[in-house]
């Protein structure tokens, strides 16, 4: 008997490599932040919402401290006063405020987002 090799193709090598991924996603709440407090901001607060992995909108700041507190007020999470206020108690922000002049964030390391 003479054993046959058959080539995977590209489709099928990436069903094989999907079927091997874990469908359960790990008991961990992601701890979110957003960097900005408009309208793209709870554009991305509902997908949150809507997202499978549990997360908790915990910090926004926003150069206007009114809108900030707005977001807050409407969605969850703590309006803060300054981009390292919500660095320090997150796992991901969001930043949606660069029009309104917010400057590039950065990690505690010191590599931007």
């Amino acid at each position: 008997m003479v054993a046959s090799v058959v080539e995977l193709g590209p489709a099928a090598r990436a069903a094989a490599t999907l079927a091997a991924v874990p469908t359960t996603l790990p008991d961990v709440t992601v701890r979110v932040g957003f960097l900005g407090g408009g309208f793209i901001a709870r554009y991305h607060a509902m997908q949150l919402r809507l997202a499978a992995a549990p997360n908790e909108l915990v910090a926004v700041h926003d150069p206007d401290p009114g809108r900030a507190a707005a977001f807050c007020a409407a969605e969850d999470g703590e309006p803060v006063d300054d981009v390292a206020a919500v660095i320090e108690r997150v796992d991901a922000a969001y930043r949606s405020a660069a029009a309104a002049g917010m400057p590039t964030p950065v990690t505690p390391a010191g590599s931007a987002i």
